[in-house]
């Protein structure tokens, strides 16, 4: 008993000596989620790809620039510069991205559900795209 005593003493006396740590939110955190987004061909305005997946998150540096990651749709990733004032973003990394921006609270889900949107143009070789959707809400009925 005295040996579970001490045990649990030394125990709560060396965790008590942690400093709580430090919680941020990174730089891009308001244009960071994952996307359900319909892929168009800028010049014809035909459908290319129906709700694939896009990534947007923050970079290593947390320094205002966002990854995304074309999962499902173009395959591809890159780069882009981000302004969390008015939630727009563009970039020339490994694909040319203008126009993009963040509509908080302005898509729908396939249910309903009021969700941020998104939209960007992205040219790839010689193809523009416009790539446009709303943000994933987790729920198993809104996935596509």
């Amino acid at each position: 008993m005295k040996k579970l005593f001490l045990g649990l003493a030394l125990m709560f006396s060396l965790t008590s000596c942690f400093e709580d740590p430090e919680i941020w939110d990174s730089s891009v955190v308001e244009l960071a989620g994952d996307w359900n987004v319909r892929t168009y061909d800028s010049a014809t305005g035909d459908l290319v790809a129906d709700y694939g997946q896009l990534l947007t998150y923050n970079t290593a540096a947390n320094n205002g620039d966002m990854w995304l990651d074309f999962v499902t749709v173009l395959k591809i990733g890159g780069k882009s510069k981000v302004s969390t004032n008015g939630l727009t973003f563009n970039g020339d990394d490994a694909v040319s991205v203008t126009g993009g921006q963040v509509f908080k609270n302005e898509g729908r889900s396939k249910t309903g559900i009021e969700t941020d949107s998104i939209y960007m143009e992205v040219v790839k070789g010689a193809d523009t795209f416009i790539v446009s959707g709303h943000k994933r809400t987790g729920f198993q009925e809104d996935e596509y």
